[in-house]
Parts: structure tokens; C-alpha cells; sequence
């Protein structure tokens, strides 16, 4: 299977960031332009140590990530692929391009949290 990441069928969006996405298999695949830094940890509370328990691999097309686990920071620059391990939060600076694949179902559980907490940020 491939595709542009124009045409895949999922589209989601913040003021920091645009995701394209779909899930391909068991597998959800996701494009993602981060226009403005985008933190996740607003996103993540509610979830175990408020981090993001879903694993995602992905690679870098330009900008940089920092995935800050409680004991370390790694940081992921252009060209590199990256392996992100449950328990993560996320930094992205504004004007990265990456793909991401991860686990379909743990994503979705992911999500669920997310945009409860969304939901919850703008009603306030």
C-alpha cells in the first residue's frame, strides 16, 4: 500500500499543526506539519503519568522533535528515523514535516484521551 499525503482520508487540525492520516491495516499512519511549536502535554493528562502510552516510529523530513521521558530527552533532527517508547511527551518546533506509524489500537486509545481533554479545553 501507498499514498501521497495528500490523498489519504483522515484530516485533523490545530492552530500548531495539520495531520493527514489513515489507518492501513493494523497500522495508523500519519503526515504531520507542525506550523507553530506544538507541546503535547496539555493533551496528555488523565493518561498514566500523564504521557503518551502509545509507541510510534517515524521519520523526520525536516525540523526537530524532542520526546521527553522522565529519566531522558532525545532529540530527532531531519533525516533521522525515531522509535518514541510509551511514556513519552512530545516538543516540536514550528516548521517540522514527519510521518508516524503506530499501532492502530493504541493509537485510537490515545486519541480518545486526547480529544476529551480538547473538548474540555475549549468549552472553558
Amino acid at each position: 500500500m501507498h499514498k501521497n499525503c495528500g490523498h489519504v482520508s483522515k484530516f485533523f487540525e490545530l492552530p500548531q499543526a495539520t495531520w493527514r492520516a489513515e489507518d492501513w491495516g493494523d497500522m495508523h499512519v500519519s503526515f504531520e506539519v507542525y506550523h507553530q511549536e506544538f507541546d503535547d502535554r496539555p493533551y496528555l493528562e488523565g493518561l498514566p503519568g500523564n504521557h503518551c502510552q502509545c509507541p510510534h516510529w517515524g521519520y523526520v523530513i525536516k525540523g526537530r522533535i524532542r520526546a521527553l521521558y522522565p529519566d531522558r530527552q532525545e532529540e530527532v533532527t531531519p533525516g533521522e528515523a525515531y522509535y518514541l517508547v510509551p511514556g513519552h511527551t512530545i516538543l516540536v518546533d514550528a516548521g517540522t514535516e514527519l510521518i508516524e506509524f503506530s499501532p492502530r489500537q493504541q493509537f485510537n486509545a490515545h486519541m480518545a484521551a486526547v480529544e476529551k481533554n480538547l473538548q474540555e479545553r475549549s468549552s472553558r
